[in-house]
């Protein structure tokens, strides 16, 4: 089954358990989807957003 992704980012779980700050920072001020084995499991959204 596939999902729709309400970002223009993604990262895995791992991307964010290795730099936080930069799996933020790579959303520009926007949301980034956040994947658990190429399954949507949150998104990270900035506090400006």
């Amino acid at each position: 089954m596939s999902n729709l992704i309400f970002a223009n980012m993604a990262a895995s779980i791992s991307e964010l358990k290795r730099d936080p700050m930069g799996t933020v920072a790579a959303g520009e001020g926007f949301p980034v989807a956040i994947l658990n084995r190429n399954a949507q499991a949150f998104y990270c959204v900035p506090a400006r957003a």
